[in-house]
């Protein structure tokens, strides 16, 4: 496993798909998580959500300042509408796994603004 400047992971492997077999030099897995959003009903980043790449598994947690969890997912197809939250700032924890059965734990902070 190679982690480049931008702590993106590097991870060679094979993937097969019936009778094709694809070699790849490396895949590249990333996790992409906004740090703000702005549940404000105008359209724009009403929703947060988790992207990424050769990611098979994940399980996103989010807590407010006193350590309650107010939301809870395992597919980045579910996003965090920050309903009945107020303004401010959230920690989360995100445990996932890649294609290559390497598992991450990461945290950190999303802004919520209204």
């Amino acid at each position: 496993t190679v982690i480049d400047d931008n702590g993106y992971i590097h991870e060679p492997y094979t993937a097969y798909r019936g009778e094709n077999d694809i070699n790849l030099d490396s895949c590249r897995t990333y996790l992409y998580i906004p740090n703000a959003f702005t549940p404000n009903g105008d359209g724009l980043n009403d929703v947060v959500y988790v992207s990424g790449q050769a990611v098979t598994e994940m399980e996103w947690i989010i807590f407010d300042r006193w350590g309650t969890q107010v939301f809870i997912s395992n597919s980045p197809l579910q996003g965090w509408d920050g309903s009945n939250c107020s303004a401010g700032v959230y920690s989360y924890v995100i445990q996932y796994t890649t294609t290559t059965n390497l598992y991450y734990r990461r945290m950190g902070h999303i802004t919520l603004f209204r």
